[in-house]
């Protein structure tokens, strides 16, 4: 096909087709009605000669050519971004910019929150957009649908190798209760476990590390509650029978609200690494780099 013949204005909907996968939906996202999608569905099929999109049952499904495109074409739409948006710097004393973090509320808390008191009075016109760790965080970063990831560094290493990281700051997982459950005491072994009941913590359908690493040495646990919320885990506690794995740095700071008191584990665990992971294509970002640098100058006080 000759570049000519090409209308480059069907990139945005050619892009929004293949992330969708659905006509409908493309059309919300571009405020575009369903019958002009489709016409538009039928210009792109036209100009690649190829279906694109073809009904499975009841879902829509994309073609081989159409799944080879999704790279090349958000490489392009990204590429003209930077040359539109293009500045030879990033002074963030002057210059505005959103940075898209995905983190859990934990990471949010020690990481983040702190960050913003510093932008304050050092970035006044850079804001932060956090959206909570699902299930599709590695997805996040693929696709390059956000600056920046906070994971563990185990995460990282399982789903996403190959991209650039940098270690942000570690913590230990130490055993929870109520100051007055008597269930835990400082003599609290493995064999103790089976007979406690927990709170857990889990990150949509996964494990916290530590839960994990009990279930990998086969120790019997009675989990009464599960949340996705892990600074929620201390508060569940308050006034319970219920025991949790929590990292101690959030133990310290829920001590004296939820009432708790804490111990080491029986057994060693996994030490929390968290990293933040973002998309090659960021790397070169000066505003990215600023961005980095001062998550990191900030881990190395905490």
């Amino acid at each position: 096909m000759e570049l000519s013949r090409m209308n480059l204005n069907l990139l945005v909907p050619l892009a929004t087709l293949l992330q969708t996968r659905n006509v409908t939906r493309a059309g919300e996202q571009l405020n575009l009605s369903q019958s002009s999608m489709s016409a538009i569905l039928a210009r792109l099929r036209t100009a690649f000669d190829d279906p694109l999109l073809v009904k499975t049952g009841r879902e829509m499904t994309l073609t081989p050519y159409a799944e080879s495109l999704i790279e090349p074409v958000q490489q392009i739409l990204t590429d003209i971004e930077r040359v539109v948006t293009h500045r030879p710097g990033f002074d963030p004393s002057i210059d505005g910019r959103t940075f898209t973090v995905v983190a859990s509320d934990y990471s949010t808390l020690f990481l983040l929150r702190p960050l913003l008191e510093q932008l304050e009075a050092e970035a006044p016109n850079v804001t932060l957009e956090v959206h909570p760790l699902l299930d599709d965080y590695a997805d996040r970063i693929k696709h390059d649908d956000a600056d920046l990831l906070v994971v563990s560094e185990q995460l990282a290493a399982e789903f996403l190798p190959e991209y650039p990281r940098r270690t942000m700051f570690r913590d230990r997982f130490v055993v929870a209760a109520w100051k007055g459950n008597e269930a835990l005491t400082d003599d609290t072994t493995l064999e103790d476990f089976a007979l406690m009941r927990f709170a857990q913590y889990v990150t949509g359908q996964r494990l916290n590390l530590a839960d994990k690493a009990l279930d990998d040495l086969g120790v019997v646990r009675q989990v009464e509650v599960r949340t996705a919320s892990q600074l929620l885990v201390p508060f569940l506690l308050t006034r319970t029978p219920l025991v949790a794995l929590i990292p101690e740095r959030l133990a310290r700071a829920t001590r004296e609200p939820a009432e708790l008191r804490y111990i080491d584990p029986p057994v060693p665990l996994p030490v929390i690494s968290d990293a933040c992971l973002w998309h090659p294509r960021r790397t070169g970002d000066p505003g990215h780099q600023w961005f980095i640098r001062r998550l990191s100058d900030l881990a190395s006080s905490l």
